[in-house]
């Protein structure tokens, strides 16, 4: 079950930094683009990232609780 709960944060964590880099903007000129994937920098797909990563940050802490606390 400890497995678990690492794939878990893990996927959590994966899902934050997407949310956190679809806000990120480059300037226009700039040879480097700082979201992970390019095309999937829309509001919906902000959102999506958002709600992911807040319900398996929620996964986590309940199998942490439930399972080693």
């Amino acid at each position: 079950m400890k497995v678990l709960v690492w794939i878990d944060m893990g996927l959590a964590i994966w899902f934050a930094l997407l949310f956190c880099t679809s806000l990120l903007k480059t300037s226009k000129g700039s040879k480097y683009e700082y979201r992970i994937w390019r095309g999937f920098n829309n509001l919906g797909w902000r959102i999506a990232y958002g709600c992911v990563a807040m319900l398996m940050i929620f996964l986590s802490i309940n199998l942490l609780y439930e399972y080693y606390l």
